[in-house]
């Protein structure tokens, strides 16, 4: 993914301005995953992979069944008017 600061960089060359923003973060609960869940992760994967390969997978990714805190910035840009 590319870095949110690049993102920003580019918008401002490209004559943009941020008018508002707002920061959201929050953590995802992997402790039961139910299986429309699993099956969301078994169809990111090429090869043919089984529920409770994707059940192992996670366990191991997140032993204590929590990811790190993910944030999200919503913002809003307006291009300055021509002169």
């Amino acid at each position: 993914m590319t870095a949110w600061e690049d993102i920003e960089a580019d918008l401002e060359a490209a004559g943009f301005a941020r008018r508002h923003s707002h920061e959201m973060s929050y953590e995802r609960d992997f402790t039961t995953p139910d299986e429309s869940f699993l099956r969301f992760y078994q169809s990111h994967v090429e090869r043919p992979v089984s529920l409770d390969d994707v059940r192992r997978a996670i366990a191991d990714l997140f032993p204590d069944g929590k990811s790190d805190q993910v944030f999200y910035t919503f913002a809003v840009y307006q291009k300055a008017p021509a002169a």
